[in-house]
């Protein structure tokens, strides 16, 4: 049986470079090989790449992979599939990827909760009405002692239930985005049988958002570069389909108005210490931002003034 590159079964193989060390585990390594491809030619390299074969596979890449994987691992080798300069490659990786044994990922879980707590604190400050940090609020509420913060500044209980409400939401709506996905990430790796850590949150309770975000990370190399791009694309498509309607309905819950609106309703001390930040305008946010108040925003002086649910779905996507 020959393919395009004109190499039979039969077909002597051309050792483009060898050595002699490891001969047994090549020619197991290469009859593997055979069984899925029709070999081209072989070469023979370093310790860190030991075996390149090059020809047309002649089973689908996923199946192949899963024939040739056990086969390598036998010799110590993991197969690394790949498509250069119009043909098939399988290398040979001179490791075997062991699978770890499942336990509990404790650092993973205390990282998120710190990181619930990190963002959840954020959410607060980022509430109408409250003058005074959480931390500080918590502390007035313990010990009862109000010396060093103005009278017009205290928040009236209504205001601080509604400050813990809004850290609930702007909570939910970022760690619900990053959750979805890195969430997506992790499950198509393990559609693929592709062995990675769970996600690592990392909180940062002095930055704007609360967080930086969060990690996963890859055991072992994809088998295929479709593969590979599989459990990319994963991500990003899984977040925005949260991101959308969390954009949407955090824009319902967002004001329009001039910055002069929003310093007006802020206590003259505290007005005058205030910077306004403008988010940055993507085609995507403006196009929602229409979707929900029918009209192209900024225009003039006016412009969104965000709900914290709504910068959360900015952060993350826009």
């Amino acid at each position: 049986m020959a393919d395009e590159f004109g190499a039979t079964e039969k077909t002597p193989l051309k050792i483009l470079a060898g050595s002699e060390s490891g001969e047994r585990s090549q020619d197991a390594l290469v009859r593997a090989a055979r069984e899925v491809m029709d070999v081209q030619d072989v070469t023979l390299g370093d310790k860190d790449s030991p075996l390149r074969v090059r020809g047309r596979l002649n089973i689908p890449s996923e199946e192949a992979f899963a024939r040739l994987r056990p086969q390598f691992e036998a010799v110590g080798h993991t197969p690394l599939m790949r498509h250069e300069d119009g043909m098939d490659v399988i290398r040979a990786l001179p490791t075997v990827y062991a699978k770890a044994e499942r336990k509990f990922p404790t650092a993973a879980v205390v990282m998120l909760v710190l990181t619930v707590l990190s963002v959840f604190i954020t959410g607060v400050q980022q509430a109408d009405g409250l003058y005074v940090g959480p931390i500080q609020m918590l502390i007035i509420k313990l010990t009862g002692d109000t010396s060093g913060v103005p009278t017009n500044l205290l928040p009236t209980p209504e205001v601080w239930r509604n400050a813990l409400w809004i850290g609930v939401q702007y909570t939910l709506a970022l760690l619900g985005i990053l959750g979805a996905h890195e969430m997506g990430h992790y499950i198509v790796a393990r559609i693929h049988k592709v062995h990675t850590t769970v996600p690592f949150f990392i909180p940062m309770p002095f930055n704007l958002l609360g967080t930086m975000g969060a990690v996963i990370a890859m055991r072992e190399p994809a088998p295929n570069r479709r593969v590979q791009f599989d459990i990319g694309i994963a991500g990003p498509i899984a977040g925005l389909i949260i991101a959308i309607p969390v954009m949407l309905l955090g824009l319902r819950l967002s004001t329009v108005g001039t910055a002069q609106d929003v310093l007006g309703n802020l206590p003259p001390e505290i007005a005058q210490n205030t910077v306004l930040l403008h988010e940055g305008q993507s085609l995507a946010y403006m196009a929602l931002k229409f979707v929900t108040f029918g009209r192209f925003l900024p225009s003039g002086n006016v412009d969104v003034w965000v709900h914290p649910v709504a910068l959360a779905a900015w952060a993350v996507c826009w």
